[in-house]
């Protein structure tokens, strides 16, 4: 996927849950906007997992392909502060 079209989408508001599919079969599902950190260049993300201190590093080129999910946004994670920055 192009690394800018990702970055918009996780960034559109409203913004949509949606589950990122990878070539190895596995599946990120993204809830928040908080949930990807980006590097500078956009081509890698950073995907925490809050639930057992992990972390996956990923490449945005070689997402497969991006399905959106019914599910209601989540509220802000805690390392994000009121104003989204």
């Amino acid at each position: 996927m192009n690394p800018a079209e990702f970055k918009k989408l996780v960034k559109d508001e409203p913004f949509r849950p949606f589950r990122m599919y990878y070539p190895s079969g596995r599946t990120f599902e993204i809830d928040s906007p908080d949930q990807v950190l980006f590097s500078r260049d956009l081509r890698t993300i950073v995907i925490p997992d809050i639930s057992d201190d992990t972390f996956d590093i990923l490449d945005v080129i070689m997402i497969e392909r991006i399905e959106t999910l019914p599910q209601e946004p989540k509220p802000r994670l805690w390392w994000t502060n009121a104003n989204g920055h």
